[in-house]
């Protein structure tokens, strides 16, 4: 399975998790927390940790870009 496939597994769970449907602009939050775990994780040792930790990075970036 690719890593992209696998985050974005990952990612649905999270909005299982806290229960929200999956938002329509998924493909650009998707694209954001691959490359945030591409560039924060280990290579090969990367977790649903890290996914968590850059959707967390997503949602931080949008609240700067509202003020």
């Amino acid at each position: 399975m690719s890593k992209r496939k696998e985050i974005t597994e990952m990612l649905i769970d999270i909005f299982d998790r806290i229960n929200i449907d999956t938002p329509n602009n998924f493909d650009s939050i998707l694209d954001f927390v691959v490359e945030d775990v591409e560039a924060s994780a280990d290579e090969k040792n990367w977790h649903d940790g890290d996914v968590a930790i850059a959707f967390r990075r997503w949602i931080e970036n949008q609240n700067k870009e509202d003020e």
